[in-house]
């Protein structure tokens, strides 16, 4: 019925968000991964200003500019993706209240269709008991 599609589109919607989800956090994974290999040709570096440090220390510095930019770009990554996980666990709370809604109407709905079952059979067999007197009082 209509609770069950309503259900059906809640489910689809709920694995869509889990799907963006996961996508973020493999973005934020391989913007982590990036981060690090940049820190390591930082420290690559930083050894070979050791050994030669007037032919090193413009690549040290270069290096270093491109991790305090890609540390920048990962903390406002990180922020993004914070505001928007946020925003799609609201939208699954509020999802889930609406299926909640949903499901307890159903049930209403259910126990009234019980209910007016339960007259219409009580109603069945009064007029057949009626109809059973009516027939023995004519004769």
């Amino acid at each position: 019925g209509a609770g069950e599609q309503q259900q059906l589109r809640v489910e689809r919607r709920v694995a869509e968000l889990s799907g963006i989800l996961r996508g973020l956090s493999d973005e934020q994974q391989a913007q982590e991964r990036q981060s690090e290999q940049l820190q390591e040709r930082v420290r690559s570096l930083q050894a070979l200003c050791a050994r030669d440090d007037s032919d090193v220390g413009g690549r040290l510095d270069e290096a270093e500019q491109e991790v305090k930019a890609l540390a920048a770009m990962v903390q406002a990554n990180a922020a993004t993706d914070d505001e928007t996980q946020r925003r799609h666990a609201q939208r699954m709370r509020q999802l889930e209240l609406q299926l909640e809604e949903q499901l307890r109407a159903l049930d209403s709905g259910r126990r009234q269709v019980g209910a007016l079952e339960e007259r219409v059979e009580a109603l069945e067999a009064l007029d057949g008991r009626r109809a059973i007197s009516g027939a023995t009082t004519d004769m």
